[in-house]
């Protein structure tokens, strides 16, 4: 996804749901996203997957961040930006909404 301005709407503990319309399949470490209303689709990178599976799967920002410092050598602050801004934008695409 592309470099865009954001607005900063999802907060750090507000859970998200695909949008309707959104449709999901993982291939390999990466993920495709339909968007079967305006017949886009989106490629995700290996964390980009991660993050839409957790965010789908019911978990905020903040515990989406807890988890990729978990896993990988990042700071919780840089965790949790990159989980808004990827959320945020997402949410801007028409891909999630607030849940």
């Amino acid at each position: 996804m592309g470099e865009r301005h954001v607005t900063r709407s999802i907060e750090r503990d507000q859970r998200l749901v695909a949008a309707e319309g959104a449709h999901a399949r993982r291939f390999d470490d990466e993920m495709i996203v339909l968007d079967l209303q305006g017949g886009d689709y989106y490629g995700l990178n290996a964390v980009g997957a991660r993050l839409w599976e957790e965010f789908t799967a019911g978990r905020t920002p903040a515990q989406v961040a807890a988890t990729l410092v978990a896993a990988y050598d990042v700071d919780f602050d840089r965790a949790l930006n990159d989980c808004l801004a990827l959320a945020n934008e997402l949410c801007a695409r028409g891909l999630l909404r607030k849940g």
